[in-house]
């Protein structure tokens, strides 16, 4: 077996005295989209958060291509390879669709923004149209793939991707579900956390789902039917 991507090893969080993540461990192959599901509060985006620098942790190891990065600085995760679409979508609302891209390009060589910005606008080109608009006035879609556009222009080999169809119009739902395959599909491999659990298990190769901040099943997509999600999400015993 290749060595994986990323390795989460018994990852522990607290929030003051509350455990939110219990001793996870998961792993994510290069090249595939994994999807980590559970219901409200199982610690889903508490996972992305330690994963991208944001939390402290209090136990546990995070290897990303073979380092430990569990000490490592947010910002410098990003340059290492690693970008986060946070649930919220978290667009600068007073900056323009432009700025906000280039700004997602930090880490990148002035000369290669040019090509990024194209390559986003090839995936979302109603970005492309709007590119002067402030990104407060556009739609929950269009901000959206904004944030998924302006973690791409760091060019991650690694994405995490924090409940991107929420709070989204269905059509709007498969749209984004699409660009997920789309941008594995290019390379970039997806960690996806999404409240949609039916449409992360169609698109992903690998499932994990979290209770309570514990993992209490993982398998493939293709094993998971309606019944055993069910049963996963109730609560009972497998």
């Amino acid at each position: 077996m290749t060595a994986p991507m990323l390795e989460i090893s018994g990852l522990t969080v607290r929030y003051g005295p509350v455990r939110a993540l219990n001793n996870i461990s998961l792993r994510v192959d290069r090249g595939t989209i994994v999807a980590l599901i559970g219901s409200n509060g199982a610690g889903k985006s508490t996972t992305l958060k330690a994963l991208s620098g944001l939390l402290d942790l209090e136990g546990g190891s995070i290897s990303f291509e073979g380092e430990p990065i569990e000490r490592m600085a947010a910002e410098k995760r990003v340059a290492r390879g690693m970008a986060h679409v946070p649930e919220g979508r978290r667009v600068f609302p007073r900056m323009s669709v432009w700025e906000n891209l280039q700004l997602g390009g930090y880490t990148r060589p002035e000369s290669e923004i040019s090509e990024d910005l194209d390559h986003v606008v090839s995936l979302f080109p109603v970005l492309g149209e709007r590119r002067r608009q402030y990104a407060g006035t556009l739609s929950g879609g269009e901000q959206q793939m904004l944030a998924i556009g302006r973690a791409l222009m760091s060019r991650p080999r690694l994405l995490l991707m924090d409940e991107p169809s929420m709070g989204l119009a269905p059509q709007m739902v498969e749209l984004i579900l699409e660009t997920v395959t789309a941008i594995r599909d290019e390379g970039t491999t997806v960690l996806l956390v999404e409240q949609n659990a039916a449409g992360a298990i169609r698109l992903s190769d690998y499932v994990y789902v979290l209770r309570v901040g514990e993992i209490v099943h993982q398998s493939k997509g293709s094993e998971i039917d309606d019944e055993l999600l069910k049963t996963l999400y109730l609560g009972h015993d497998l």
